[in-house]
């Protein structure tokens, strides 16, 4: 099922918080909204659901408009974020949930619950109350509860939420899983760039209410459309200069900009792009940081101070003096 937003507002309480919202999710996708928290990710979602009232604009499935529509019409199935289990219920009755609401019998309930549960690795948890399973086993219990009506739609709103590192590797490896098994449209919403970015077919970013950016992740790490969205991403070095006659000059750091009319500009210059040159330098270092593998330095020059990161093959030491190689063509630049 293709999901099609248009044009939609929200107000909560006499607020705007979504603004013009257009997303469009096509058939068997696997789309995510990354965002900081309180932009919006988790309104939109419930409205989409029908959970939210929006004040314009459209919610369109497969073609159809289903505003009037509520929720328990849409067949739009959503994993809330802590999963929202009952935790007098075992994982086999949790799973047949949404079963027993639509109105199947228990014989029926209780099949269809089991297969699932089998499908999802959770037999041997069956008779388990969810206070009794590890975290990303309540995560298989939610999403096994999203697919078992076979929805139209399905949204997970940040359900990694509170998983450690472990853990969450498992259940973006179930999501990816489970996704390219059933192939039903899904929206997941994080505010986990690695989430979005491993798992998104397409994405769209989301910042105050308004929708920034949509393309393929690569799309959107490689060339952010905003400044803001390149420092979400990166903690990169942001220096502000002037472009002419197609090159960027801040201070001593020139970098070619055949494509920019003169102006003043702000370049990003991430870490990754930045290398010791060999000889002596201009720059002192400030601060190293032992990163496992490698190290980031922190080094200033009068007119600029930058950071980046250098495997530990030379033992650097604050007061070294060195000198920088910024590749060509890999610095973003903002207006």
């Amino acid at each position: 099922m293709s999901l099609v937003v248009k044009d939609l507002d929200l107000h909560i309480d006499g607020q705007q918080i979504l603004y013009e919202i257009n997303i469009d999710v096509e058939t068997g996708e696997l789309f995510s909204i990354l965002g900081d928290n309180g932009c919006g990710k988790s309104t939109l979602l419930r409205a989409i659901a029908g959970l939210a009232a929006y004040s314009a604009g459209s919610v369109i499935l497969d073609g159809e408009i289903i505003d009037a529509q509520p929720p328990e019409s849409r067949n739009i199935a959503m994993v809330f974020k802590g999963f929202r289990l009952f935790p007098n219920l075992t994982v086999l009755e949790n799973i047949a949930v949404p079963l027993k609401i639509a109105g199947y019998g228990k014989a029926d309930r209780r099949t269809r619950a089991s297969k699932m549960m089998q499908m999802m690795k959770l037999d041997k948890v069956a008779g388990l109350r969810p206070s009794n399973i590890s975290a990303a086993q309540r995560g298989r219990v939610a999403i096994a509860q999203a697919l078992l009506t076979q929805p139209r739609l399905i949204l997970m709103d940040e359900p990694f939420s509170g998983l450690d590192g472990p853990q969450r590797t498992e259940m973006r490896k179930l999501v990816r899983e489970v996704h390219d098994r059933f192939g039903i449209t899904t929206i997941f919403v994080s505010n986990d760039q690695d989430d979005a970015m491993m798992l998104s077919d397409r994405m769209a970013f989301m910042m105050d209410g308004e929708i920034m950016q949509c393309d393929k992740p690569s799309q959107v790490y490689n060339f952010p459309a905003t400044l803001d969205i390149a420092k979400y991403f990166c903690s990169g070095n942001t220096i502000p200069g002037h472009v002419r006659n197609g090159r960027f000059e801040s201070g001593a750091i020139i970098l070619n900009t055949p494509d920019l009319p003169d102006g003043p500009c702000e370049a990003m210059i991430r870490p990754g792009i930045i290398s010791v040159a060999l000889g002596p330098g201009e720059f002192e270092v400030e601060h190293v940081e032992y990163l496992g593998d490698y190290q980031r330095l922190y080094v200033k020059r009068k007119d600029c101070s930058l950071n980046f990161v250098t495997n530990l093959s030379a033992n650097y030491k604050p007061g070294d003096m060195i000198d920088l190689r910024i590749e060509d063509g890999k610095a973003l630049f903002y207006r």
